[in-house]
Protein backbone atom coordinates (compact mmCIF):
# COMPACT_ATOMS: atom_id res chain seq x y z
CA UNK A 1 0.00 0.00 0.00
CA UNK A 2 1.47 3.27 -1.12
CA UNK A 3 2.13 5.68 1.76
CA UNK A 4 1.84 2.96 4.42
CA UNK A 5 4.20 0.62 6.27
CA UNK A 6 3.39 -2.89 7.46
CA UNK A 7 3.07 -3.31 11.21
CA UNK A 8 2.15 -7.00 11.29
CA UNK A 9 -0.50 -9.63 10.78
CA UNK A 10 -3.50 -10.36 13.01
CA UNK A 11 -3.18 -13.95 14.20
CA UNK A 12 -6.11 -14.21 16.61
CA UNK A 13 -8.32 -12.38 19.11
CA UNK A 14 -6.86 -11.77 22.55
CA UNK A 15 -9.49 -11.99 25.28
CA UNK A 16 -13.20 -11.28 24.99
CA UNK A 17 -13.18 -7.48 24.56
CA UNK A 18 -11.93 -7.33 20.97
CA UNK A 19 -8.20 -7.01 21.51
CA UNK A 20 -6.05 -8.51 18.78
CA UNK A 21 -2.82 -10.47 18.82
CA UNK A 22 -0.65 -9.20 15.96
CA UNK A 23 2.56 -10.88 14.81
CA UNK A 24 4.93 -7.93 14.65
CA UNK A 25 6.99 -7.16 11.54
CA UNK A 26 8.63 -4.18 13.24
CA UNK A 27 12.27 -4.10 14.31
CA UNK A 28 11.62 -1.60 17.11
CA UNK A 29 7.87 -1.82 17.82
CA UNK A 30 7.94 0.34 20.98
CA UNK A 31 9.61 3.20 19.13
CA UNK A 32 7.24 3.02 16.15
CA UNK A 33 3.90 2.33 17.83
CA UNK A 34 4.05 5.22 20.27
CA UNK A 35 3.62 7.55 17.27
CA UNK A 36 0.81 5.60 15.56
CA UNK A 37 -2.75 6.81 16.23
CA UNK A 38 -4.66 4.89 13.55
CA UNK A 39 -4.24 1.81 11.38
CA UNK A 40 -5.77 0.27 8.28
CA UNK A 41 -6.23 -3.41 7.51
CA UNK A 42 -5.93 -5.42 4.29
CA UNK A 43 -6.54 -9.02 3.29
CA UNK A 44 -6.27 -9.84 -0.42
CA UNK A 45 -8.27 -7.05 -2.11
CA UNK A 46 -10.29 -6.20 1.02
CA UNK A 47 -9.35 -3.00 2.82
CA UNK A 48 -10.81 -1.82 6.15
CA UNK A 49 -10.33 1.24 8.26
CA UNK A 50 -9.10 3.54 9.43
CA UNK A 51 -9.27 2.18 12.97
CA UNK A 52 -8.23 4.24 15.99
CA UNK A 53 -5.34 2.56 17.79
CA UNK A 54 -5.99 2.35 21.50
CA UNK A 55 -3.76 0.71 24.07
CA UNK A 56 -1.14 -1.78 23.02
CA UNK A 57 1.56 -3.86 24.68
CA UNK A 58 4.35 -6.11 23.53
CA UNK A 59 4.22 -9.85 24.14
CA UNK A 60 7.40 -11.58 22.89
CA UNK A 61 7.36 -11.20 19.07
CA UNK A 62 3.73 -10.05 19.04
CA UNK A 63 1.70 -6.96 19.86
CA UNK A 64 -1.56 -7.13 21.75
CA UNK A 65 -3.46 -4.16 20.39
CA UNK A 66 -6.77 -2.53 20.96
CA UNK A 67 -8.66 -0.77 18.20
CA UNK A 68 -11.37 1.50 19.57
CA UNK A 69 -13.90 0.37 16.92
CA UNK A 70 -13.35 -3.35 17.64
CA UNK A 71 -15.02 -4.13 20.96
CA UNK A 72 -15.96 -7.81 21.04
CA UNK A 73 -14.48 -11.20 20.23
CA UNK A 74 -16.71 -11.86 17.19
CA UNK A 75 -15.56 -8.71 15.40
CA UNK A 76 -11.95 -9.44 16.41
CA UNK A 77 -12.20 -13.02 15.15
CA UNK A 78 -13.43 -11.80 11.75
CA UNK A 79 -10.19 -9.79 11.39
CA UNK A 80 -7.92 -12.83 11.73
CA UNK A 81 -5.42 -12.93 8.84
CA UNK A 82 -5.59 -9.20 8.03
CA UNK A 83 -2.38 -7.22 7.68
CA UNK A 84 -2.09 -4.11 9.87
CA UNK A 85 -0.74 -0.93 8.25
CA UNK A 86 0.30 2.48 9.58
CA UNK A 87 0.74 5.69 7.60
CA UNK A 88 4.32 6.58 6.70
CA UNK A 89 3.79 9.98 8.35
CA UNK A 90 3.78 8.20 11.73
CA UNK A 91 7.40 7.10 11.25
CA UNK A 92 10.15 9.30 12.64
CA UNK A 93 11.97 11.28 9.98
CA UNK A 94 15.42 9.87 9.29
CA UNK A 95 18.72 11.53 8.52
CA UNK A 96 20.22 11.64 5.03
CA UNK A 97 22.24 8.47 5.59
CA UNK A 98 19.45 6.51 7.29
CA UNK A 99 16.81 4.41 5.55
CA UNK A 100 13.76 2.35 6.32
CA UNK A 101 14.06 -1.16 4.94
CA UNK A 102 10.96 -0.69 2.78
CA UNK A 103 12.75 2.16 0.97
CA UNK A 104 15.61 -0.15 0.06
CA UNK A 105 13.69 -3.21 -1.14
CA UNK A 106 13.58 -3.25 -4.94
CA UNK A 107 16.59 -0.97 -5.44
CA UNK A 108 18.97 -1.80 -8.26
CA UNK A 109 22.40 -2.77 -6.96
CA UNK A 110 25.50 -1.90 -9.00
CA UNK A 111 29.24 -2.09 -8.41
CA UNK A 112 31.46 0.99 -8.19
CA UNK A 113 32.50 0.22 -11.78
CA UNK A 114 28.85 0.47 -12.86
CA UNK A 115 28.29 -3.28 -13.36
CA UNK A 116 24.69 -4.27 -12.63
CA UNK A 117 24.52 -6.90 -9.88
CA UNK A 118 20.80 -7.37 -9.33
CA UNK A 119 18.03 -6.21 -7.05
CA UNK A 120 17.93 -5.76 -3.29
CA UNK A 121 15.22 -8.25 -2.31
CA UNK A 122 15.53 -8.53 1.47
CA UNK A 123 17.17 -7.03 4.54
CA UNK A 124 17.84 -8.78 7.82
CA UNK A 125 19.51 -7.71 11.06
CA UNK A 126 22.54 -9.54 12.43
CA UNK A 127 23.24 -7.54 15.57
CA UNK A 128 26.29 -5.59 14.47
CA UNK A 129 24.86 -4.45 11.12
CA UNK A 130 22.08 -5.28 8.69
CA UNK A 131 22.70 -7.54 5.71
CA UNK A 132 21.29 -6.79 2.26
CA UNK A 133 20.26 -9.67 0.02
CA UNK A 134 21.05 -8.95 -3.64
CA UNK A 135 19.27 -11.34 -5.99
CA UNK A 136 21.24 -11.83 -9.19
CA UNK A 137 20.87 -14.06 -12.25
CA UNK A 138 23.34 -16.48 -10.61
CA UNK A 139 21.77 -16.51 -7.13
CA UNK A 140 22.00 -14.38 -4.01
CA UNK A 141 24.83 -12.22 -2.70
CA UNK A 142 24.78 -11.24 0.97
CA UNK A 143 26.20 -7.75 1.41
CA UNK A 144 26.89 -6.25 4.85
CA UNK A 145 25.32 -2.82 5.33
CA UNK A 146 28.59 -1.17 6.28
CA UNK A 147 30.38 1.92 4.98
CA UNK A 148 33.05 -0.36 3.49
CA UNK A 149 30.45 -2.10 1.30
CA UNK A 150 27.65 0.42 0.72
CA UNK A 151 29.11 3.40 -1.08
CA UNK A 152 26.00 5.31 -2.16
CA UNK A 153 22.23 5.04 -1.87
CA UNK A 154 20.21 7.13 -4.29
CA UNK A 155 16.56 7.27 -3.17
CA UNK A 156 15.47 9.19 -6.26
CA UNK A 157 17.10 6.84 -8.80
CA UNK A 158 16.38 3.77 -6.62
CA UNK A 159 19.98 2.64 -6.98
CA UNK A 160 22.61 1.42 -4.54
CA UNK A 161 26.33 1.45 -5.34
CA UNK A 162 28.30 -1.26 -3.57
CA UNK A 163 31.94 -2.20 -3.08
CA UNK A 164 32.15 -5.97 -3.37
CA UNK A 165 34.78 -6.98 -0.84
CA UNK A 166 36.76 -10.16 -1.56
CA UNK A 167 34.73 -13.24 -0.64
CA UNK A 168 31.28 -11.72 -1.15
CA UNK A 169 30.80 -13.14 -4.64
Amino acid sequence: MEGFFEIGKIVKPHGLRGRLKVKSYLVEPEKVLRRVTEVELTKASDRKGPYTLGEWRLQRDSIVMEMVEVNDIEVANALKGYLVWGKMEFLEPLGDDEFYWRELIGMEMVTEAGEKLGELTAVFPTGSNDVYVCTTEKGEILIPATVECIRQVDRKERKMVVNLLPGLV
